[in-house]
Formats: structure tokens, sequence, C-alpha cells
């Protein structure tokens, strides 16, 4: 099943798409600009993800929002960037 988050990434209206797989781990596609001196154009990066991690990233996707609670790590939110970018090491398997 598919899913997307529509965002706005610089100048582009863009999205970040995940693909659920049946062995239980997600692929992202993510938006970002990629710049040449000052030319920038909208290009993707897919990651693929599993346990703890592609659960926490699912949970924004079913929220269908890039930023969701977070009570669990002592602050009030979490930003999808974050968590697709390594930045919960407990999230790691």
């Amino acid at each position: 099943m598919n899913k997307s988050i529509y965002v706005t990434v610089g100048i582009y209206d863009s999205e970040y798409t995940m693909a659920k797989h049946a062995d239980g781990t997600i692929t992202v596609r993510i938006p970002y600009v990629k710049w040449d001196n000052n030319t920038g154009t909208l290009s993707f990066e897919k990651r693929t993800y599993s346990g703890k991690r592609a659960d926490k990233i699912k949970e924004f996707f079913e929220k269908n929002n890039t930023i969701i609670d977070a009570p669990e790590y002592k602050c009030p939110y979490m930003i999808l960037e974050d968590v697709l970018d390594w930045e919960y090491p407990d999230l790691d398997n």
C-alpha cells in the first residue's frame, strides 16, 4: 500500500511517498533540492527501513503529517525528516 504526504521543498510542491513491502520493510521516496552552483532542481532519494524505525515512519504517514506527538521522548513533537535521517538511535533494530 502506498501513501503520500504532500510538502513544499524549496520552491517545489512535492511529496514523501511510502511503499509497504510484504516482508515488513518500507521504502520511502524523499524529496530534496539538488544544487549545482546557483541552479536547484527537485530530486528524490529512496531509502528502505525496517523494524522500530519503519513502525515510527508509518505513524507519520497514517497521520498524513510531517510532525507527530512524541511524549515517549519527553518532547512535544517529532519531525519526519529527523526520523528518516537516523536522529533517534533507539529506533535502530
